[in-house]
């Protein structure tokens, strides 16, 4: 799964992949509602960080999801 790439930077020209998403941006990106991610991270099939106030769901964890429910 290969989605665009946005990019974020402090100064003109600079630029960093995205590493991890919010639970509604992975929910867009699977095409399943909010509910269903957070049903995903609650019967442990998908693991968010936990290190911050907001769930974010590195993109490594989106493709591991991905090729082990295939």
């Amino acid at each position: 799964m290969k989605e665009p790439v946005e990019t974020v930077g402090a100064e003109a020209g600079t630029s960093l992949p995205r590493l991890a998403y919010t639970l509604k941006e992975t929910a867009q990106m699977l095409g399943i509602s909010d509910k269903s991610v957070r049903r995903l991270i609650a019967r442990n099939l998908l693991h968010p960080s936990k290190a911050l106030r907001h769930l974010l769901i590195p993109l490594s964890e989106i493709e591991r999801f991905l090729k082990e429910t295939v």
